[in-house]
């Protein structure tokens, strides 16, 4: 198969174009929709063969009365190889994370506050609460505001009552209130949440505090909020032997409600159940509960409409005002504020010992006042940190730094594997390290300066084991002619095995996939014959041969324009200069090419005495004629262009898309006798000529957008 632009004649002007890039989409899948675009024809490809293949001569002789001088080269054909790439062992990567002296951490405390805080928050359940419950559950953080630091746990439970079949009697349905919120689908949700929970996971306790608020609109119309408080703080579902709630802590209830105790409608009231007066949360809560509430009063708080309430809340604030409580506006936009300030309104109680969020590690304890380091006593145990000194006058928030959950750190690593020395790259943070910054205790890698805490450590190698040096070639090859290269450089490091296979043994294994290429002569491999000018019969009497430098003489035959050497005497540039001796005869030269040149490829040259007989040569066929004697024509150079085979099937260059338009010209006249395979063109079944030209143009279409 013919390449483009290499089969033509000196007459032949060739151009070619490079196929655009916005055209070359070879494996295109759908024809572009060019209904409100422009499409131009764009020549991406033009190229012209000739479809003979074409090889030269090139010969030279200087002639002397009755002799002729011939110089030539010897050559050999492209070199037998066989090429092996090395194994490749795959890459190891061990990664290390360095140890830490633990993870820093600040926690604020404020210096008068509780010390436990048991927080009940009461969510009124009842119809149009739904957006309440929505603020509310967005209210975490402000709740917690000025009580974050204190050993709190809260809980939510409703205004509602959860009815169910004694187990004992199923015909009798129990009804009990205070039964806190739990959300069945959360395996991590119960029905305390701790301050230890936030610090360990304070995204998950918001959300689960945002979905205990968030209780619905379904419960009762009549809503017992003083009964499912005090019922509450006594424990789960008002079961003492349940009691979250601790006997040494500051207790709390949070209120959301849009109506009264018992409810606001005319009908609602709750009388009967003795629950319905402040004295009932005042006598059955425990001492010392605080009563926060957010509530509903269109009189008191422009935000609320009247839906109709006859009554005021009147009850809740009696119970705050008797806690020391405070009362917020449940129809304000927000509650952050008032939340905050509820917050802040928990009564304090002087502290020296602040609970820790971990173990720190005790060695590194720093202790600030009001942001200042503080260089008071103190003691830790556990995560309990104990001021034994006297704090400022006035201090307000004392800050710990610390660390806790310290890891070891080292300053030496152990490989997964035995490693290959020569292969390893360690990087510590990304960064190689140099072989001076390490050193090697069998597979332990031992860092001359530790690696900084949390440091990543990359170690790369390869496992060690051996790698082949031994590699077979052809039986065929000619030992002496053997080369080795490996990644393209020659090597003389190795040995030649010849018991049996032949093989190459190189002293040093070749590095991971380096390709070795092993290169030799075949006796095939020498090319023995050579042209030369076919003296007529019994012109030649003699023909001798040697060595171009060394004058050594060769040996050589002539036969019908041949001229024959020993095998053993072709080496690949070898020059050689041979000589004829010629009969006496007439003043007129006949040589036979045995090629047909090409014609206009033909040139010869001569020395000056010989020009005037060159211009009267004539070529017949393949005989040349030259009408004087052959010394005068001095030095002859005889070059020409000749025929070895004819093509039929010719490959462009470049990827073209399914669309594109091909013109396919024979001697300038178009034809669509040929066939085509993606960028191949071939002609099955024809005989062209040596010089027939074949012309092929290639068209894309190029789509633009319409202009505006």
């Amino acid at each position: 198969m013919a390449n483009p632009i290499v089969h033509f004649n000196s007459l032949k002007v060739v151009a070619t174009l490079v196929v655009l890039s916005v055209l070359a989409c070879s494996e295109a899948k759908f024809k572009p929709d060019i209904g409100k675009q422009t499409a131009h024809k764009v020549l991406a490809n033009h190229s012209l063969f000739i479809a003979g293949r074409k090889a030269n001569e090139d010969m030279s002789f200087a002639f002397l009365p009755n002799s002729a001088l011939q110089t030539l080269t010897l050559e050999t054909n492209p070199l037998g190889t066989t090429v092996y790439k090395q194994i490749e062992r795959p890459w190891i990567v061990d990664e290390f994370i360095q140890g830490h002296r633990g993870d820093e951490v600040k926690e604020d405390f404020t210096i008068a506050t509780l010390d436990k805080l048991d927080l009940l928050v009461v969510v009124d359940n009842s119809s149009s609460m739904g957006s309440f419950q929505e603020k509310l559950s967005a209210g975490l953080k402000p709740l917690l505001s000025h009580i974050s630091n204190t050993d709190w746990q809260m809980m939510v439970t409703t205004t509602s009552a959860l009815r169910k079949k004694n187990p004992s009697n199923p015909s009798e349905i129990l009804v009990t209130y205070g039964c806190p919120r739990i959300n069945a689908s959360d395996s991590t949700d119960k029905a305390v949440i701790t301050r230890q929970d936030y610090l360990q996971n304070a995204s998950a306790v918001i959300t689960q505090f945002g979905w205990k608020v968030r209780s619905g609109e379904n419960g009762d119309p009549i809503e017992h909020g003083l009964l499912a408080s005090t019922s509450a703080l006594k424990g789960e579902c008002g079961d003492e032997q349940k009691t979250w709630t601790r006997s040494d802590s500051h207790k709390a209830v949070l209120m959301l409600t849009d109506e009264e105790n018992c409810g606001s409608d005319p009908d609602q009231n709750c009388d009967m159940a003795g629950d319905s007066k402040p004295e009932f949360f005042l006598q059955e809560a425990p001492k010392g509960t605080q009563f926060f509430a957010l509530l509903h009063d269109k009189d008191r708080y422009a935000e609320c409409s009247d839906e109709g309430y006859i009554r005021k809340p009147d009850d809740y604030r009696s119970v705050i005002a008797q806690t020391g409580g405070l009362e917020g506006n449940i129809c304000a936009g927000q509650y952050d504020s008032m939340l905050e300030a509820i917050s802040s309104n928990m009564h304090p109680v002087a502290r020296k010992s602040f609970t820790l969020g971990f173990n720190p590690e005790s060695a590194d304890v720093r202790v600030l006042v009001d942001g200042l380091v503080w260089n008071g006593a103190f003691q830790i145990s556990g995560r309990e940190l104990v001021i034994t000194d006297v704090l400022p006058v006035g201090a307000k928030t004392l800050s710990v730094v610390y660390r806790h959950n310290a890891v070891p750190m080292s300053s030496e690593v152990t490989l997964s594997k035995k490693s290959d020395q020569e292969t390893i790259t360690v990087l510590v943070n990304r960064q190689p390290l140099g072989a001076s910054e390490y050193s090697w205790m069998g597979n332990k890698l031992l860092f001359k300066s530790e690696p900084k805490e949390l440091s990543r450590i990359e170690v790369r190698y390869r496992e060690i084991q051996n790698l082949p040096r031994a590699f077979d070639f052809s039986k065929e090859a000619l030992l002496p002619t053997v080369g080795v290269s490996i990644d393209a450089v020659p090597t003389k490091d190795f040995q030649l095995i010849s018991d049996g296979n032949l093989q190459v043994i190189l002293n040093e294994a070749p590095k991971d996939g380096s390709q070795i290429v092993i290169s030799f002569e075949t006796e095939s491999t020498r090319i023995l014959s050579y042209q030369s000018l076919d003296f007529a019969a019994g012109d030649v009497r003699a023909i001798k041969a040697v060595d171009a430098e060394s004058g050594d003489q060769l040996a050589v035959k002539a036969s019908d324009g041949k001229l024959y050497f020993n095998k053993n005497d072709v080496v690949k540039g070898r020059r050689v200069n041979v000589s004829y001796d010629l009969a006496p005869k007439s003043n007129e030269l006949k040589l036979d090419l045995k090629q047909l040149p090409i014609e206009g490829s033909l040139n010869i040259q001569v020395s000056e005495s010989g020009q005037q007989c060159a211009q009267q040569m004539s070529l017949s066929g393949t005989n040349l004629s030259f009408p004087c004697a052959s010394d005068d024509l001095g030095r002859l150079q005889i070059s020409y262009d000749y025929v070895t085979g004819i093509d039929s099937s010719f490959r462009l260059s470049g990827t073209f898309t399914q669309w594109a338009d091909w013109i396919v010209k024979v001697n300038g006249i178009q034809t669509q006798t040929y066939s085509r395979e993606q960028n191949v063109i071939s002609f099955p079944g024809l005989n062209f000529a040596s010089d027939t030209e074949i012309e092929v143009e290639v068209w894309e279409t190029m789509i633009l957008p319409l202009e505006k």
